[in-house]
């Protein structure tokens, strides 16, 4: 699907999105069968929906009225592992390819997200629906929270709204790429 196509999916979410809220998408776990053999993955639909991102291992933050507003986090190009798992784009591949206006390993989510929060009050997260997830966005915005407030003077979320007010009454409109897939 044309690159565009997720760009413009990614700015109707953006208009939609009230000043000091952003949106963090997060992926769905990779596991394995037994062993070594791995069950086939499939993307979180709404992270496939705003960027055509298909691997594991993809955080997804949007970011309204600020200079990145597109940031994706994930797997770190490594050939050796390609030779397995096929090829990764990683953190300049999701710039080049995928049109993140920023883009770091998926180690470096836990570090970076509570900076990367730092000025937004409500975070549009799906808060309850992964115990580690949860504690890892709760852990990255507790870390920053004293920071913000005397650095900055700035909030960290401390209000989450489920993604899915926004995305899935987007998603109920199809585009015209949307209505070639389903012919």
């Amino acid at each position: 699907m044309d690159a565009n196509v997720f760009a413009q999916r990614r700015a109707r979410v953006l208009e939609r999105l009230p000043a000091g809220q952003a949106l963090l998408l997060l992926p769905h776990h990779h596991h394995l069968r037994n062993g070594d053999a791995e069950f086939r993955y499939r993307q979180c639909s709404d992270i496939l929906y705003l960027s055509g991102w298909e691997d594991p291992e993809c955080a997804l933050l949007l970011r309204p009225g600020c200079d990145q507003p597109f940031i994706l986090f994930v797997q770190e190009k490594n050939e050796e592992m390609e030779i397995w798992t096929g090829i990764r784009e990683g953190p300049d591949g999701a710039k080049t390819r995928f049109g993140a206006d920023e883009a770091f390993t998926w180690a470096e989510l836990k570090d970076k997200l509570g900076t990367l929060l730092i000025g937004y009050d409500t975070l549009h997260y799906a808060a309850g629906h992964d115990a580690d997830y949860d504690r890892l966005v709760l852990g990255s915005i507790a870390s920053k929270r004293k920071v913000a407030q005397r650095k900055h003077a700035k909030p960290v979320p401390d209000s989450f709204m489920n993604p899915g007010r926004i995305l899935h009454e987007l998603r109920l409109f199809k585009d015209d790429s949307e209505l070639e897939v389903m012919r």
